[in-house]
C-alpha cells in the first residue's frame, strides 16, 4: 500500500489561510518553540477529519475520492501507532 503525503501544507501564523494550518500569532510561536526544543525529526504531524482512536470511520458516500477509505485506514494506523510509543 503507497503511502500518502503531502508536502505543500504549511502549519504558520496568522489568522487565516488558504490550503494550510493557520495557527494565529502565540500558539504558532509555541509549536515554533515546541519543534526547536524536540527535534524535527521526533516530530510527527497527522491530519484527521475526526480522532479514530475514539471515533468509527465515518461512512464514505460516493461523493468522495475513492482513495478516501485508503486514507482514513492510514490515519487510523498512525493514530493506533502512537498508543504504543
Amino acid at each position: 500500500m503507497a503511502r500518502l503525503r503531502g508536502s505543500d501544507i504549511m502549519i504558520h501564523g496568522k489568522s487565516c489561510s488558504v490550503g494550510c494550518l493557520a495557527m494565529g500569532g502565540e500558539v504558532i510561536e509555541e509549536i515554533f518553540t515546541l519543534s526547536a526544543e524536540t527535534g524535527i525529526k521526533n516530530i510527527k504531524v497527522i491530519l484527521s477529519p475526526v480522532d479514530f482512536r475514539r471515533q468509527e470511520m465515518p461512512k464514505l458516500d460516493k461523493t468522495l475520492p475513492s482513495w478516501t477509505g485508503q486514507l482514513y485506514s492510514q490515519i487510523r494506523q498512525e493514530l493506533s501507532n502512537l498508543d504504543g510509543r
